[in-house]
Order: structure tokens, then sequence, then C-alpha cells
């Protein structure tokens, strides 16, 4: 009941009283999917540095200029080394910090996918996670995250470096090297196997970076006991970043205890919001509400929660997920997520949005001087940021599918007079199939020439793959359907009889 009651003052000192955090906010940019071209990435970076951001966190993925035997895991548009530079130095001028981020434990898909890193899976059938115990391993990741630290340390110093760690969905244990490793740590305790992991994986920055503070979600930290923590000197290498994206009742999912036990073993921690990539792995539009919740959300629990820390909470990642992991479909692109980021990272601030709020935002994305608030988080404004091109072709081809899924007229026709027995038969009345057609021909057409200009402004600010997926999963059904529907009936359309009953 006190924790309700508790809630409730919060939710109304919020409403009432704009407050002001000061809370450090890092941007997340998830290259696992339609990673963009190096002058759209700088463009965005200018704008998270006006909309506030402390820094930003790129998760580089396949996307990295390796060298070595990594490379062959590396992305056909992978960055080249010039392009990592200056975007590192781009950032550097904008004034945010940049913190690179290296999936280390799960989450490996990209590498483990490939028939050369296979061996080092937890379990042979799985590319999620690494086989920890396995020396390999070790030396693929000091390869891999060395690589990154020196281009990323070539421009600025680098004061964080975020090793992952999260949704390990392959217990470990499995892999016979994990089992040797286990034996000698004198354990069957398969968390002693992961701290042991990620002590190692902290030293293979830390020796060679001593200032560099290790991030790292709290996953494997979460309801643990803070001596074992404190044996492996996690609690003095690590900070564990909390996240949850839900966009209400966040202290369910994050309770008091959760807190309480992550405070007795670390100093301090960092929160983990998102802007988008957090509402359905197959969801393109951005509804922005359930972000600008989960960001107040999230500001309530910096507020009850910063203080059960030695040095408070001190940061928060808000992501931006472009996949689920590295096999999903893409979710929310980024041009179709500005204005969310915007009102995300004020509510994370403010607790709240007002209506003086739209003028600060209108003049950061270029937005019409009579935007109001209203506009903004119904998503329907007409700002002209970079990219929003692309967030208007996204737009408009949604708009355009929902407008067919609900013409009642045209899905009567088609239950009555063209379902599987007409497709297949040709079999129906062509007075009903003359109307059909002509609506099959107007949409068909009018979507071609919007998967046209999909690619006209995709292309612009991404690579030529990002609009080939985003078409092949979200509108060739249905502009193939379409086109099946037009041969269909124009077969019906042509016959001049038809034959008697029974046709099966």
């Amino acid at each position: 009941e006190r924790k309700v009651e508790m809630r409730g003052l919060w939710l109304l000192l919020l409403t009432l009283v704009p407050l002001t955090t000061g809370i450090d906010k890092y941007v997340h940019m998830d290259l696992k999917g339609a990673p963009p071209r190096p002058d759209y990435f700088k463009k965005s970076l200018a704008l998270f540095s006006k909309l506030g951001a402390k820094g930003v966190v790129i998760e580089w993925e396949d996307m990295f200029p390796l060298t070595g035997i990594l490379s062959t895991a590396s992305h056909g548009n992978a960055y080249s080394k010039a392009d990592v530079l200056g975007i590192l130095e781009y950032a550097n001028r904008v004034n945010l910090t940049v913190i690179p981020l290296v999936q280390t434990f799960g989450h490996a898909e990209w590498l483990l996918k490939t028939a050369l890193f296979e061996p080092l899976r937890e379990n042979e059938n799985y590319t999620n996670v690494f086989c920890i115990g396995n020396p390999a391993t070790k030396d693929i990741l000091s390869d891999l995250l060395s690589q990154i630290a020196q281009l990323h340390t070539a421009i600025s110093p680098m004061p964080f470096f975020h090793i992952g760690a999260d949704e390990a969905l392959i217990k470990p244990g499995q892999c016979p090297e994990d089992l040797e490793m286990m034996e000698e740590l004198g354990t069957n305790d398969t968390k002693v196997l992961v701290y042991h992991h990620l002590r190692t994986v902290s030293k293979l920055i830390q020796d060679e970076f001593p200032e560099t503070k290790i991030l790292a979600w709290f996953d494997e930290f979460k309801y643990q006991d803070a001596e074992v923590i404190r044996n492996f000197e996690l609690d003095k290498r690590i900070t564990p970043v909390v996240w949850k994206y839900n966009p209400s009742d966040l202290e369910q999912y994050l309770p008091d205890d959760m807190w309480s036990s992550l405070a007795e073993a670390f100093p301090t921690a960092w929160g983990g919001s998102a802007f988008k990539g957090a509402d359905g792995s197959a969801r393109i539009d951005n509804r922005i509400v359930p972000y600008m919740s989960n960001n107040q959300q999230w500001r309530i629990q910096l507020d009850l929660h910063a203080d059960r820390f030695n040095r408070s909470i001190e940061a928060v990642i808000v992501t931006g997920w472009q996949r689920y992991d590295h096999f999903t479909g893409m979710c929310e692109l980024l041009p179709s997520s500005m204005t969310s980021l915007a009102l995300s990272m004020l509510m994370l601030e403010n607790g709240n949005v007002t209506t003086e709020d739209a003028a600060a935002i209108s003049t950061v994305l270029s937005c019409p001087n009579t935007t109001t608030i209203v506009n903004l988080i119904a998503g329907n404004d007409t700002c002209r940021y970079e990219g929003y091109k692309v967030r208007d072709s996204v737009k408009q081809i949604i708009a355009y599918m929902k407008n067919f899924d609900d013409y009642t007229w045209i899905h009567n026709l088609e239950n009555g007079w063209f379902g599987r027995t007409a497709q297949d038969r040709h079999y129906s009345s062509r007075y009903y199939m003359e109307s059909l057609f002509g609506q099959y021909k107007k949409y068909l057409r009018n979507a071609n020439k919007m998967k046209q200009d999909i690619i006209k402004n995709f292309n612009v600010i991404y690579f030529p793959d990002t609009a080939s997926e985003f078409l092949f999963d979200r509108v060739d059904s249905f502009t193939q359907k379409l086109a099946r529907g037009l041969d269909d009936l124009s077969r019906i359309i042509d016959r001049r009889s038809f034959p008697v009953r029974p046709i099966f």
C-alpha cells in the first residue's frame, strides 16, 4: 500500500512541478539493422546533441571495419576505418561522449552464425551465446575489443565501454570447455563461471585502458549475492545498467528488493529506457506515447532509488533498438522515431512535457511554427529534420495498406465472388470481377509508385539493402497479392463460358 501511495505522490508532483535532474542521457545507436550512411550518422549525432544528449552508445555489431579473421563476419556494407574515424571525430565536435557497445556473452549471433566461429558456441545448435570457458573465445574477444577500442581512442579518450551481457538465453555450462573451467574454479555454480568471464572481459579492456569504466546490462547481477560479486571485483570493475522498457508499472518489474540487492553490491548504476525498438519486434510505426510513458516511469525510478547507491544513479541509456536480435526483422527506423526521442528525453529530464516544450522541440527538429505539443505526441507533425522523407514514406505506405484493409466493399466482393474457388478454378461473375479488377489495378499502381519513393528516399540515408529488406518484409506481400489477384481476375474476365457444376 505504501508503494502505491508513494508512486501516486510522485505522479502528482511530476504533474504539478517540472523537476530537473541533470541526469546524463546517452542515445543508443543499434547498427545491427538499418545502419545509416556516414553522412546521415553525423547529422543524427548533431540532433542528439541538440536534444540534450551527453553522449551516444554505438552498438557496432558487424558494421565495424574489422581486420584479420574477424573480418570474415563483417557486413558487406561495413564502414571503412575512415568512416568510423569521421563519425567519432564528428561526435567529439558536437560534444558527445561515445561509448562502444560490444556483446561479449549473449547476443553474439552476428559472429556465431558463421561456420568459422561455430566452435565458439555454448550449444552447437544455437548461435546466441559464447562458450565462455573456451580459451578461443577469450582470444577472439580480446582481438575484437582491442580493435574497437584502438580506433575509438584514436580520436578521444574512452571513458566507458559497454560489454553487453544481456539475455544470455542459452544457459552456460553446456560446452565441454565450460565444464572444464568450472572444475578448475572448483564450482558447479554457473554464475561463478559467468562472473569469471565478465571479470576476464573487463580486464581485457582495463589492462590496456585503465581509466575506462565498464558498463554491462544488469541481467546477471539482479538478486545475486553481493559477496560473490565482490569476490570477483565486479563491484569495482563494472557498473550495471538496469533496463526495462514497459510503458507502465515499472515498479512491478524493478521492485524495491531488486534495487536494494543491486545497491548492496555496486556503488552506482545506470538506467536503460527506450525511444524505439521496444514496442513489438514487427512494429514500424512509432507510437511515441508508450515510450514517453516508459521514460516518465524511469524518471520516477531515478527519484525513488538513486539515493540507495553511494554514487547515485549516474546516467540513463535511452535505447533505440533496430532489431530485437540479429535475426529478427527491422522495427521502427530512426527517422520515424526522432520526435519520440525528443519527447522521451524531456520526460526523462522533467517527468512531464508542457505546451511550452513544443517550441524548443520545433526549433531542433525544424518543425513549422504552428506545431503543438499535441501534434508531436500524436506523431502527426510535419517536422523536416534530416531523414523526414523516410518517415513520410513509411507513414504513407502504412496508411495506404490500412486503407485497403479497411475497404469493406472490396472485401465483401472478395469474400463472395473471389474466394479460393474463384481464384483456383477461374470461376466467377465477370460483372463483379470487372469492378474488383479496377480497384486492384488502382491500388497496385499507387503502391508501386510508393515503393519507388521508398527506394529513392531510403537510399539517401541508408545502404540499398535497407530499402530492399523493408519492402520485402513489409510491402511486397501486399503488392504481390494484388498482382496475383489481377492475373486471376483477368483470366475470369477473359472467359466467355464456364463449366456446369460440380467443378470439384
